[in-house]
Parts: C-alpha cells; sequence; structure tokens
C-alpha cells in the first residue's frame, strides 16, 4: 500500500513562515500520538515520530500509513520558533494551539480499492439480504366459514371476518412469490380485533403451500397451530408473534395462505368472536 502523504504549514498572523516550532500528531481528543507509523519518505525513508520540527519554509511533513483524523497541536519550541526570514535573532513565544486535520487516503491506494471493487462481483459482498413485506387484507379471498362484517362507522369503518367461538373457521389467501425473494421461508402475522371484554386466547391453525408451475393447485400443505397473545379489551388490534410457513421453490410460484381459528380446540380460551383483519406476509429479499 503506498503511504499517505501529509504536510502542515506554521504561520503567524502576518503570514510569515515559522520555522523550527514544534508539531504534535495526536489522535482527535488527546494527546497520544497518532495511529500506525510515519517515515520521512514515501518510500523507505526512516522512522519519524512526535514531536515533528518545522523546517525552514515552516512546514511539518511525513508519509503515514494510516489514513485518519487528526489533532495538530503547536508550540513555540520553548521560545526557539522564530520567523524564517528574521532568523535565529527573532526567536520569540508565542500560546499554543490545536487544529483538527486529516490524513488522507493516498491517491494510488483510492485507485486500487476502485479496480478491486471493480473485479468483485456485485452481490452479497456489497449489500446485505434484507426483510421485506406487504399486507394482504380479508377482500376478495377464500372465505372458509367466516362471516364478512363491517367494524366501525363510516367514514372511520373497517371491513372484516368475524371468526366465532367454538368452531373452525378462517380465510385463504393467494399471492405470488415476489421477483425479489432470496431465500428462506415466509413468514405470517395475523392482524385481529376481539369484539368483547372477557380475556383468553385464541388457537390459531395456518396452512401454506408453495406451488409451482405444473403442481397441482389442490395439493396439501403444511400446517402448523399455536396459541396467540391474550385479548383483554375489544376492539383493540393485536398482531399475533410471527409463524414460519413453508419455503417457496423459486420466485415467482403461486404460494397460498389459509388461516383458521380453531375455536372449538381446548386451547382456545376466548369465549367471543374476533374480527380477522389480514396477515402479512414476510421475507428475505435481495437488494
Amino acid at each position: 500500500m503506498a503511504r499517505n502523504h501529509f504536510k502542515y504549514v506554521v504561520r503567524d498572523a502576518y503570514g510569515y513562515a515559522i520555522q523550527n516550532a514544534k508539531v504534535n500528531i495526536y489522535q482527535p481528543g488527546t494527546t497520544t500520538d497518532f495511529t500506525g507509523s510515519a517515515f520521512d519518505a514515501a518510500s523507505a525513508g526512516s522512522a519519524a515520530t512526535n514531536p515533528f520540527t518545522t523546517n525552514d519554509q515552516g512546514e511539518v511533513e511525513a508519509w503515514f500509513d494510516t489514513e485518519q483524523d487528526v489533532d495538530v497541536q503547536v508550540d513555540d519550541n520553548s521560545n526557539a520558533a522564530y520567523r524564517a526570514v528574521e532568523g535565529v535573532s527573532g526567536a520569540f513565544s508565542f500560546a499554543t494551539f490545536t487544529e483538527k486535520d486529516t490524513i488522507y487516503d493516498a491517491p494510488d491506494n483510492l485507485i486500487a480499492d476502485l479496480a478491486a471493487k471493480a473485479a468483485t462481483p456485485h452481490g452479497a459482498a456489497d449489500h446485505t439480504n434484507i426483510t421485506r413485506s406487504f399486507f394482504l387484507e380479508v377482500l376478495d379471498v377464500v372465505n372458509d366459514g367466516g362471516t364478512v362484517a363491517t367494524r366501525g362507522t363510516a367514514p372511520d369503518a373497517l371491513r372484516v371476518v368475524t371468526l366465532a367461538d367454538a368452531a373452525s373457521t378462517g380465510m385463504s389467501w393467494v399471492f405470488a412469490v415476489p421477483d425479489d425473494w432470496a431465500s428462506g421461508a415466509l413468514s405470517c402475522e395475523i392482524f385481529h380485533a376481539g369484539q368483547t371484554t372477557s380475556g383468553g386466547v385464541v388457537r390459531w391453525s395456518i396452512d401454506s403451500q408453495d406451488i409451482a408451475e405444473g403442481a397441482s393447485i389442490v395439493g396439501a400443505g403444511t400446517s402448523a397451530a399455536f396459541t396467540g397473545a391474550t385479548i383483554a379489551t375489544a376492539d383493540l388490534l393485536i398482531i399475533e408473534a410471527a409463524q414460519a410457513l413453508e419455503t417457496p421453490a423459486a420466485a415467482g410460484d403461486l404460494f397460498r395462505v389459509s388461516v383458521r381459528r380453531l375455536g372449538s380446540d381446548g386451547a382456545d380460551s376466548y369465549a367471543a368472536s374476533t374480527s380477522l383483519i389480514g396477515i402479512r406476509i414476510s421475507y428475505t429479499a435481495t437488494q
């Protein structure tokens, strides 16, 4: 790697270069030496350390192996600093001061980094896959025994499907696996709201099926049951914990999700109807 060139000039208020001033290069906000190593030449040369001393042009110059932000502290070198045009007889004192500066990466390094990046395919090494989601309402779907209803009064109304106690009822959705699906199982969250304040939990079942082109559209899916969150107050939105679905074979596949309330299951202790609003499907997507 090429070394990073650094040059700092000390001048007085009138623009005169100050020779023999003492310059320390510190890590920001400290009196700890700069990071890495410094040298007195762009290649080979000797090691350079704090403090540096300005030359007859008022300069300190070094080549660093580490790009970094630094604090540059300048003082009169025990009253031995002087204006270069006046010589040693012009020695004078001045108050110590500190300025912020940056040791920038060498152009050769930047060019090498760009060349390396250009030679690397754009993909997982550059971007991490992310989670995306979409929401499916209870509209235009297969009704599995639930009752379509409206909660609230227009314009503050919401279309729902009522899932009664002591019965197995629900809804089914179908969609295409998104084109940016990357890998792994899809997941499903159920959005619903209890219709009374009676306490208890709903027992749910989610069945999912990935349907590739040429496969049966009425084949059996994969089912899993779980117990939802406690319903303590009527009309408050509940978003149940995400449940894993099948893993698609490929983006673009047809995908079916069926959600049922198992109201007659002994684990279902909510003695009232709940309003199913929709489901949220989440998946791992490419960037």
